[in-house]
């Protein structure tokens, strides 16, 4: 049955009246909503947004629409969401989520989960809508989770950390006697190798302690393993025994060595604690068949049972007395595997042990070894002011310089070199200083230098992990301690070239 003309005529207002509704309720509904919502075109230009004052980034759509995404994307950021457009723009349908920071207003930073969804061939969106979650809060309060997880790490290495020191002073007080009376080289290769395993300890326990950035690059998963062995197998009472086991050749993967050796450390700890009366630890890499790097903790300790593997990567979980876990290892453990690109799975049941399981990518290729710095013997030799609170490490690194053939005056803190220096006539052309000094500090005493001498060269020593004051540039270096008198000369000499390049 056809309708009546009149019908019609009578029934298109109705459907337009009930659009409108339906549109306002929608808009309504989209900047009620505690998520952002965008349409971008293609080339990340923000077409349509709907947001209020009130929410978080504190924009008026008027302010940001037309204008591109990127320009209120963190430029660090920038990189990581250009290839998830290009991804997601380049397959109808498609969606994939992404956190990214982006700038507020007022001129700050909101982190966001962002969902984006290719809808460019949906002729009522023709775009990509980006739902955008404010996880500031959550992501501020996690980093605040890993930083308790490292202070109980630390705490769990404590023993570990204590005995290898302990071993290592006894190798350093030995061969020092042994070169003291025999002038042994062997003696003194001992010593260097104990203060270079020694730096390494301290170097990696800062790592745990402080929350700096993740320092990815391509490292050999095997080597790095190898590296922390030792230190793995302190960590154990004698009745439980360690075997550690490599797959031939290198296996590159793309990671942060500390948070390899942080997730390596956890498992073999957990691994320990289900074993109160002893047993065996393997921890063994290999290559997959879909081309990952594999990394397995087992232990032939208690399990677990179905419903504690459930909940072992939740924060706070734990099966532990309070006095020795908050929780927080495998949460932890989970987040720095993922941040890889990689999983971790946990293969165990109540009273047959527990395989954990870590894949991540495997890198293209290692990065080639550098060649070895051409020998600074024989370049030309400085004046130079050697500035070190500590009279023994400052004895040391004078004969060291001195040896290199430089000239070298020498002063206690940085007010006794200002002293020194308006008595001296030779003006220096190079300084090495500590960073932190009483009276005047390192950096401070730098600054007046340069203005008196602009050609100055500066190296900054430090024994802490913050730098303070000190600065960089084609003239001044930072050198953290512990470091050997060659490593030192190398640094003048590099800066020497560099002065010497730009005449």
């Amino acid at each position: 049955m056809v309708p009546s003309p009149a019908v019609s005529r009578s029934k298109v207002p109705e459907d337009h009246d009930e659009l409108v509704r339906e549109n306002d309720l929608l808009r309504a509904l989209l900047e009620a909503a505690t998520e952002l919502v965008d349409v971008l075109a293609a080339d990340g230009t923000l077409m349509h947004t709907f947001r209020k004052r009130d929410r978080p980034l504190g924009y008026e759509p008027e302010d940001i629409v037309g204008q591109n995404v990127f320009e209120l994307i963190h430029p660090e950021d920038a990189s990581k969401a250009r290839s998830a457009l290009i991804r997601v723009g380049g397959v109808p349908g498609s969606s994939l989520e992404v956190q990214l920071r982006l700038r507020k207003k007022d001129g700050g930073w909101m982190v966001a989960d962002c969902l984006a969804e290719n809808r460019l061939d949906d002729p009522a969106v023709h775009g990509i809508v980006v739902c955008s979650r404010d996880v500031t809060r959550r992501v501020e309060l996690e980093e605040k989770l890993r930083l308790s997880q490292r202070t109980e790490s630390v705490g769990r290495l404590a023993s570990g950390i204590v005995h290898d020191f302990n071993n290592l002073l006894a190798v350093i007080q030995l061969a020092a006697t042994q070169a003291q009376r025999s002038g042994s080289a062997s003696a003194l290769e001992s010593i260097n190798q104990a203060a270079t395993r020694g730096a390494s300890l301290t170097k990696r326990l800062l790592s745990f302690v402080r929350g700096r950035p993740t320092q990815r690059r391509i490292i050999d998963l095997a080597a790095t393993l190898h590296e922390i062995e030792s230190t793995l197998s302190s960590l154990l009472p004698e009745d439980v025994a360690l075997e550690v086991k490599t797959t031939p050749g290198p296996l590159p993967v793309s990671a942060d060595p500390t948070e390899i050796e942080h997730v390596v450390l956890n498992l073999v700890l957990n691994a320990r604690d289900a074993m109160p009366g002893g047993g065996r630890i393997t921890v063994s890499t290999s290559r997959t068949e879909s081309s990952e790097a594999q990394i397995v903790v087992s232990d032939d300790g208690s399990g677990m049972a179905d419903a504690v593997r459930e909940r072992a990567f939740e924060p706070f979980f734990t099966t532990k007395d309070v006095e020795r876990g908050t929780g927080l290892g495998l949460w932890a453990v989970r987040d720095m595997v993922q941040a890889c690109g990689g999983t971790i799975e946990l293969d165990t049941a109540q009273g047959r042990g527990t395989r954990a399981v870590v894949k991540v990518p495997i890198a293209d290729r290692l990065p080639s070894t550098p060649p070895p710095p051409a020998s600074s013997r024989g370049a030309r030799s400085r004046e130079i002011l050697l500035v070190e609170d500590q009279p023994h490490l400052r004895r040391l690194l004078a004969e060291a310089l001195r040896l290199a053939g430089h000239s070298v005056t020498e002063a206690g803190d940085g007010a006794e070199a200002l002293e020194i220096l308006e008595r001296h006539a030779k003006e220096p052309e190079a300084l090495v200083t500590d960073i932190h000094m009483p009276r005047v500090s390192g950096p401070e005493l730098a600054k007046k230098l340069r203005a008196r001498y602009p050609e100055l060269l500066v190296v900054f020593a430090t024994g802490y992990d913050d730098p303070g004051e000190a600065w960089v540039d084609d003239r001044a270096e930072i050198l953290n301690k512990p470091f050997s008198g060659d490593e030192l000369i190398a640094v003048v000499h590099r800066l020497s070239k560099v002065v010497l390049g730009s005449r």
